[in-house]
């Protein structure tokens, strides 16, 4: 069985609740997943959308850094209409590995490139990210296969993306709801073709879900609301990594 990293996920109505959360994963893990929605992708907003846009802006011209920027990496899960200013945005923040959804307007395959050229981890200088791909539920695998091993972008790595994100429910943007159980197929077949794909699941991770994500080939887990709902942080992340 793959090794799995467990990335806890914040959906923050505002940057206090995004400071509150960051504060406790950091005691435990070095990566979390913020969940950013604008309410134009998906029927919700998430800070900064949902206000306190200045404090991003603070955090982009360096007058104050993301909460426990010294102890975590951010992984930010851009769940918005358009990405590409907000991808930029993020990057300039300060965080390292971003989620494009294929929903999203525009040519994420192109979007996917030119980040990939400026900021790829082949590439030399002090900025290095990492850029993933996540397919809707519902849709074909197949849908991923352009941005895996694609000629455009080979020269980068592996695979033309550094990740892809199925997602284990079906009404993303909210964390809590029941579990999409066709997910453990869409792993099972993306492994089967691309061995060494890492493959990120999002949403209905818990204890009860967590082991058959692992037996069907997912490497990477985020989970929001069984972690952070839990007694004890650090016994569900040791439940969920098995």
């Amino acid at each position: 069985m793959l090794k799995v990293e467990i990335i806890p996920a914040i959906l923050p109505r505002n940057f206090a609740e995004l400071e509150e959360k960051a504060t406790k994963a950091a005691l435990f893990v070095s990566a979390i997943q913020v969940d950013v929605a604008d309410g134009k992708l998906i029927p919700n907003k998430t800070w900064p959308y949902s206000g306190e846009r200045d404090i991003l802006t603070s955090i982009i011209k360096e007058e104050r850094g993301l909460p426990a920027w010294e102890k975590l990496d951010y992984e930010v899960d851009l769940m918005v209409a358009n990405p590409e200013k907000d991808l930029n945005d993020w990057i300039l923040a300060g965080a390292k590995r971003f989620v494009l959804h294929l929903e999203s307007e525009g040519d994420m395959l192109a979007l996917l490139k030119a980040t990939k050229e400026k900021y790829g981890n082949s590439k030399e200088g002090a900025m290095s990210v990492e850029v993933g791909i996540a397919l809707p539920p519902g849709e074909s695998i197949e849908k991923l296969f352009p941005f895996i091993h694609h000629p455009a972008v080979e020269d980068f790595g592996e695979t033309s993306t550094d990740f892809v994100q199925l997602m284990g429910i079906s009404k993303i943007g909210f964390q809590g709801n029941p579990f999409r159980e066709e997910v453990l197929g869409e792993i099972r077949a993306l492994r089967e073709k691309y061995p060494k794909l890492i493959i990120s699941i999002d949403g209905g991770v818990s204890s009860d879900t967590a082991e058959s994500l692992r037996e069907a080939g997912a490497n990477r887990l985020v989970s929001g609301s069984f972690l952070f709902e839990s007694s004890s942080f650090d016994e569900a992340l040791h439940i969920l990594r098995g």
